[in-house]
């Protein structure tokens, strides 16, 4: 039985993958669209997506997504998704926690401003 995971896009659930496959950190899978207006929204984006173009840039040319898993809640995977064809997603799977936080948790200010601004205001 393949692995499935709800797909978060922007806080909103937009269906979910049965993984089929992982090469290293790319994964792909049977998408599930969860037939809303915003899912046909991000499969639309990824209908156009392209592999090239995320090579070169990939903070452009992909839609940054959550994966959770359905039989165990512990289990999050960040990825960015990169395209789909024929109802199949290609996703990177971010691994460490530099990936995470370039892609998911980018600092109000840069770090070296963040660690100042401490000493003086340390609710920041």
């Amino acid at each position: 039985m393949p692995d499935t995971y709800n797909i978060v896009w922007n806080g909103n659930a937009v269906g979910e993958i049965e993984l089929m496959s992982r090469d290293m950190w790319y994964l792909e899978g049977k998408y599930i669209l969860s037939g809303t207006e915003i899912s046909t929204e991000f499969e639309k984006r990824l209908r156009d997506g392209d592999m090239k173009a995320f090579q070169q840039d990939p903070e452009t040319n992909s839609l940054k997504v959550i994966l959770h898993n359905t039989e165990n809640a512990d289990l999050v995977l960040y990825c960015l998704a990169i395209y789909i064809d024929d109802n199949v997603i290609n996703l990177r799977q971010l691994a460490s926690s530099e990936a995470i936080d370039k892609f998911f948790h980018k600092p109000k200010y840069p770090r070296i401003l963040s660690f100042i601004l401490s000493i003086f205001n340390p609710k920041l």
